[in-house]
């Protein structure tokens, strides 16, 4: 059986992802794409939250924003720009 969450950050449109972990994402502001970012996950955050408002955390998600580089570049193949 797999589960799915919903993920809205920033107001913006569903996005349905089956890792109920930590991770991260990258949203292009122009384009709007979504990216998963493959950096070292800091778990130390859930421990910081956790101990600052008594909640019990069970993983959590960050999302960097900026220009992806197909956007930066429009010039590049598009064949290579997957998301």
């Amino acid at each position: 059986m797999y589960v799915l969450a919903e993920s809205r950050m920033n107001g913006s449109v569903s996005r349905y992802e089956g890792r109920l972990t930590n991770h991260y994402h990258f949203r292009c502001q122009q384009c709007g794409k979504v990216f998963k970012v493959d950096e070292p996950v800091q778990d130390i955050f859930n421990d910081k939250v956790a101990e600052k408002t008594g909640f019990k955390v069970l993983y959590h998600q960050l999302e960097f924003h900026g220009l992806c580089d197909w956007c930066q570049n429009p010039n590049l193949d598009n064949e290579l720009w997957y998301s």
